[in-house]
C-alpha cells in the first residue's frame, strides 16, 4: 500500500444526515424483519459494533451510503425453543441486504440470536463490556441491556484480548493473499483490513495494560497518554505506535481517507502484531514449555483444550471424526484447535514479508509446510504454495472458530 494507492470517495461523518438516514433505515429493516419472523417471541434487537457506537467507516459514493464492516445484531428472544437457527437469522440477514441496497444503502448484516438468559450470565468479555456500555436497543424491552451483569474493563480476561489480536491477525491473512512485490495498489477491503489490525492491536495492549477504553476514539487517547507518560513496557515505541493508531482512528471515523496509508506502514503492522503475539503470549499463563514456544502455542488451561476438542467434534459429521481421533488426540495434548489454528495463522503471516517477496511455495519453505500439520481440518490435497496454505488455514478459522468461544 503506497502511495500508489488508488483513490477513494471523500470521507463522511457520522452525523451527516445521509448516514444518520441510513443508520436509522438499517435498524427499522431489521427490526420489522424480526418481528416478522419471532412475532411474541421477540425480547429485544440490539445494535452493537462500532455502528452502534456511530464509529462506522462509511463512505457516500454516486448517491449510495456504503457502511464498511457489519452492521452487527443480537435479537434476544423469550423462548429458547423458539430461537433462530442459524440459517434463519442467515436468512434475515440476507433480506435486509437487498432491502436496503433497494435504499441505495450498501451494507453487511450480522444476526446473532440469545436468551435473555445469556445476558444475565455474561461473564466479563470485550463483547459484553461494550455490549452494555455502548449497545443500542432499536427494538423491545428498552431496559434489557441493564440484566447485564457490571463488570470493570480491568476485570476482562487477558485471554480474550489476544484472541482478539489472533482473529484479526488471521483475518487480515486471508486478505494477504492478493499481496504481490511488482504491485503497490490492493483493494479497498484489504486497506480496511490493515486499520482494523491496528485499531485491534490497541486494543488488545489496553487490556494487558489495564487501561481499556469502550470506543476507538477513547483507546487512541489512552494511548497517546500512555506515550507521553514513558513509564509503562510494552514490546515496542510506544508513541510511534500510537501515531500510527491515531492515522487508522481518524480512517475508521470518516476523517481522513486511505490516501494516508502507505506500504511501510502495512508492513510495520505485521511488525507490530508479532511482537505484541509474542509479549502477550507470555503474559498469559506464564512463561510457555519449549515446545510451545517453538509451534508458536501459548499456555493454556486443561479446561480450554477439552471444550475447545468437544466443540470441534460437535462440528463435524461422524465419518470426520473417525478419519481424524488419532491426529486430534495428537495435537489435543499439546493445545485446544483454536490454539492450534492461531499458531498456524500468525505465523505464516509474521512470514509474511519474505513470502511476498520470493512469492515462495510451500514445498520450497519446509517450515511453512510444517505449519499445515497443526490444522485440525484438512483438505484432501496438499497446498503447492503459501497462498493456497492460508486458504486452508482460513477455512479452519471459518469453520471452527467464528461464532464460538470454545
Amino acid at each position: 500500500m503506497a502511495s500508489g494507492a488508488k483513490s477513494v470517495p471523500p470521507p463522511y461523518l457520522v452525523e451527516s444526515p445521509s448516514v444518520r438516514h441510513a443508520k436509522s433505515e438499517i435498524c427499522s429493516t431489521v427490526a420489522a424483519l424480526c418481528r416478522e419472523n419471532c412475532g411474541a417471541n421477540l425480547r429485544a434487537l440490539i445494535l452493537t459494533g462500532s455502528l452502534a457506537r456511530d464509529e462506522a467507516s462509511v463512505q457516500i459514493k454516486e448517491g449510495e451510503v456504503r457502511v464498511q464492516g457489519d452492521a452487527d445484531f443480537l435479537l434476544v428472544v423469550n423462548r429458547p425453543k423458539h430461537q433462530l437457527a442459524s440459517s434463519d437469522g442467515d436468512l434475515i440477514a440476507k433480506r435486509a441486504k437487498r432491502i436496503l441496497s433497494e435504499q441505495r444503502i450498501a451494507c453487511q448484516v450480522g444476526l446473532g440470536t440469545v436468551t435473555s438468559r445469556y445476558l444475565s450470565r455474561l461473564t466479563p468479555h470485550i463483547f459484553g463490556f461494550e455490549l452494555k456500555h455502548s449497545g443500542h436497543v432499536v427494538a423491545g424491552d428498552p431496559r434489557i441491556l441493564s440484566s447485564i451483569p457490571n463488570f470493570d474493563a480491568r476485570d476482562i480476561p487477558l485471554h480474550d484480548a489476544w484472541c482478539l489480536l489472533c482473529n484479526r491477525v488471521t483475518e487480515q491473512l486471508e486478505m494477504a493473499r492478493e499481496l504481490r512485490c511488482d504491485r503497490d495498489v490492493v483493494s479497498e477491503a484489504t486497506m480496511y483490513g490493515m486499520v482494523k489490525l491496528y485499531l485491534d492491536m490497541a486494543t488488545s495492549l489496553l487490556v494487558f495494560l489495564r487501561a481499556y477504553k469502550p470506543s476507538y476514539s477513547e483507546r487512541c487517547q489512552e494511548l497517546l497518554r500512555l506515550a507521553r507518560g514513558n513509564s509503562t513496557t510494552v514490546p515496542f515505541a510506544l508513541d510511534e505506535f500510537a501515531t500510527y493508531v491515531g492515522i487508522c482512528t481518524d480512517i475508521k471515523l470518516n476523517r481522513a481517507g486511505n490516501s494516508c496509508i502507505t506500504r511501510d506502514m502495512w508492513w510495520k503492522a505485521v511488525e507490530y502484531a508479532a511482537a505484541l503475539w509474542s509479549w502477550e503470549r507470555d503474559r498469559l499463563n506464564g512463561v510457555p514449555n519449549r515446545y510451545q514456544r517453538l509451534h508458536g502455542l501459548a499456555p493454556e488451561p486443561l479446561s480450554c483444550i477439552l471444550r475447545g476438542w468437544a466443540s470441534v467434534i460437535r462440528r463435524q459429521n461422524w465419518r470426520d471424526t473417525r478419519a481424524n481421533v488419532g491426529r486430534w488426540f495428537r495435537l489435543g495434548l499439546r493445545g485446544s484447535p483454536r490454539n492450534h489454528i492461531y499458531s498456524a495463522s500468525t505465523r505464516l503471516f509474521f512470514q509474511l514479508r519474505h513470502l511476498v517477496s520470493s512469492d515462495a511455495t510451500a514445498e520450497q519453505n519446509g517450515n511453512v509446510i510444517a505449519l499445515r500439520r497443526q490444522l485440525p481440518l484438512l483438505s484432501t490435497q496438499e497446498p503447492l504454495s503459501w497462498r493456497e496454505l492460508a486458504v486452508e488455514v482460513s477455512t479452519n478459522y471459518r469453520e471452527l472458530l467464528v461464532s464460538t468461544r470454545s
